[in-house]
């Protein structure tokens, strides 16, 4: 063995435990990204919700509207809409045309979708 291994471990002062400190504070940093990302990311599935619900709300309710199915076209659409997982916020009806718009809420992000069903514009 030399002198040099099996020398005492030199004083670092003031350093001891430093590296602790850095760990613990990377891993909160990571943690913190994490949260962030994870609501961030819960967005992307509200918004195909939203147009999901707003697609099926216009479809029913142009169904009621040109009388294949009997009954109110926007209570038929708030209907459809509420199952979907989505509120209705508006619903108008011209003649055989539907068009509405929903409203799905997720943590601080609140998405608003419109359709529109009904025979093709002229």
């Amino acid at each position: 063995m030399s002198a040099e291994a099996s020398a005492p471990p030199r004083n670092l002062g003031g350093e001891r435990g430093a590296g602790g400190v850095v760990m613990l504070a990377v891993s909160l940093l990571l943690l913190a990204l994490t949260v962030g990302a994870v609501n961030v990311l819960s967005a992307f599935p509200a918004k195909q919700t939203a147009h999901a619900a707003a697609d099926a709300g216009a479809l029913a309710a142009a169904d009621v509207a040109s009388g294949l199915k009997s009954g109110d076209p926007c209570e038929e659409a708030a209907r459809v809409v509420t199952a979907n997982g989505a509120s209705l916020e508006a619903c108008t009806i011209s003649g055989r045309e539907a068009v509405v718009r929903v409203r799905v809420e997720s943590g601080p992000f609140v998405f608003s979708e419109p359709s529109r069903a009904g025979p093709p514009p002229r």
